[in-house]
């Protein structure tokens, strides 16, 4: 990756794409759980996957930059960084019960996407640039 736009492009696919999926994992899991909590709408749930991814995309090419196992340290800090949120935010809700089997699924479940999707997102972008019939098609469109 080469700027900042791809990497806010990545995060924020990735973010859309971790949303869409805690989104529908919270509908089922709240079914499974049998209750529902103020805390966890399908907004707060986009902003709490999309907001990170974001962070995660820029972080992500950052590391792509400087480092050859940027893929093996962003999944690490990734994982590492989605338990400790889910710890703090369990902490801070304790009165609910049963909040944290609602939460725990959704933390891991845009992790895992993040974790997932950026690098591999990352790859496929730079691949694509790199290959000779894109840069045709975007000289193209810069020719307009």
């Amino acid at each position: 990756m080469t700027d900042a736009r791809v990497s806010w492009t990545i995060g924020l696919a990735a973010g859309v794409a971790a949303g869409v999926v805690a989104a529908g994992a919270a509908l089922i899991a709240a079914g499974l759980v049998g209750r529902s909590f103020p805390e966890v709408t399908p907004v707060t749930i986009v902003v709490a996957a999309v907001l990170p991814n974001l962070v995660g995309g820029l972080f992500y090419g950052l590391l792509a930059r400087r480092t050859r196992h940027a893929r093996l340290l962003y999944a690490a800090t990734a994982v590492v960084i989605g338990a400790v949120y889910t710890i703090v935010v369990g902490a801070h809700h304790p009165a609910h019960p049963g909040f944290m089997t609602l939460i725990v699924p959704l933390h891991t479940t845009v992790t895992v996407t993040s974790v997932v999707v950026i690098p591999t997102a990352a790859r496929w972008l730079v691949a694509w640039r790199a290959h000779p019939s894109a840069r045709v098609r975007v000289a193209a469109i810069k020719r307009g």
